[in-house]
């Protein structure tokens, strides 16, 4: 006498329970994981100092996003957006910050650096002058001198509205 079941029976016990038996089994034995590959360090290079525009970057390494990641991240200081780019197309940086016009001046220019994403809210390209002062509209600049910061990403700009000394 054979012991065959034919398409639709029901199971035996036996069947069951070795079955629920052999998927508890499954479920505790740990599969292999995957090896974790070291962190990767990089190097950040702001445009300019600490402040309130750059506290995604603080605010990312403080709440560990980028070490849930395996990123470890290395903030410097900048001196200015081309300062920025020269530093990251010099290898010195990895990523960094710099003004939306800076990166495109430099692009024409034939480095090999991308925009990712803006940070900005908006073209901050403008010449401060007390409110009570003697400017009040451009042709009050002529024969004037103004400072800007030599490595900022709105001085190459510059020369558009002022002579360069």
């Amino acid at each position: 006498m054979t012991n065959t079941r034919g398409f639709g029976e029901k199971p035996s016990r036996r069947a069951v329970f070795a079955g629920a038996a052999a998927s508890a089994a499954a479920a505790v034995i740990p599969f292999p994981k995957p090896a974790i590959a070291q962190p990767v360090r990089v190097h950040y290079t702001l445009s300019w100092l600490p402040i309130g525009q750059y506290a995604f970057i603080y605010m990312a390494r403080q709440l560990g996003f980028w070490k849930q990641r395996g990123i470890e991240m290395e903030i410097s200081r900048g001196y200015g957006s081309m300062g920025a780019i020269q530093g990251i197309s010099g290898d010195k940086f990895d990523m960094g910050g710099a003004a939306t016009g800076a990166v495109i001046l430099s692009r024409t220019r034939g480095l090999d650096i991308k925009i990712v994403g803006t940070q900005g809210y908006d073209a901050g390209l403008g010449i401060l002058a007390p409110a009570n002062g003697p400017i009040k509209k451009p042709k009050d600049l002529e024969g004037k001198n103004i400072g800007v910061t030599a490595a900022g990403g709105d001085t190459p700009f510059l020369p558009a509205y002022c002579k360069p000394v």
